[in-house]
């Protein structure tokens, strides 16, 4: 399933992964806070083809646990279908989290989506946000980094907010 399959009444949620493990398993936590009905994720290579990220989320599959397979960056998005995730809950608030450097990926990522959710009826819009995080374990240069409730991540984590409004 490709994004063109999307239904109307279903919204997209689109994640970046990062380079390194620890991206990953904040995008797969993301999926769960911001409740999403459906979502895509972008990630470079095949790591994640065919897989149930659903799944992988509920067996609390982390990067910091395996990161070993998720160390990757975004070039070359591959786009996998919501039929990978499964459905959550409704949302029209999505977010991208992205490294330093890659908001050329992240441009590049919307420019093969943005087309084929615009045919689906929705208008994009992008906004950069500060990002926090609650309570989570992140690993940096090989040493875990426990980070408190609400501390902003200063290693170079941006979260860009994408809004998908119905237009017809």
């Amino acid at each position: 399933m490709t994004i063109q399959n999307i239904s109307r009444r279903t919204l997209a949620l689109f994640f970046i992964v990062g380079a390194g493990g620890p991206l990953q398993a904040e995008v797969l936590n993301e999926a769960i806070i911001t409740k999403v009905r459906a979502a895509v994720v972008a990630c470079a290579g095949h790591q994640l083809a065919g897989q149930d990220l659903g799944s992988l989320v509920s067996h609390g599959f982390t990067g910091s646990r395996r990161k070993d397979r998720w160390g990757m960056s975004v070039s070359n998005p591959t786009i996998i279908g919501p039929s990978t995730v499964g459905v959550l809950s409704r949302s029209n608030l999505c977010r991208v989290t992205v490294t330093p450097g890659r908001m050329g990926d992240l441009t590049n990522l919307l420019s093969i989506a943005g087309d084929a959710l615009k045919q689906n009826g929705y208008d994009v819009t992008l906004k950069r946000i500060n990002y926090y995080v609650s309570e989570k374990q992140f690993i940096k240069d090989g040493k875990r980094l426990d980070i408190d409730a609400g501390t902003r991540i200063q290693y170079g984590v941006t979260t860009m907010e994408v809004i998908l409004k119905k237009v017809r």
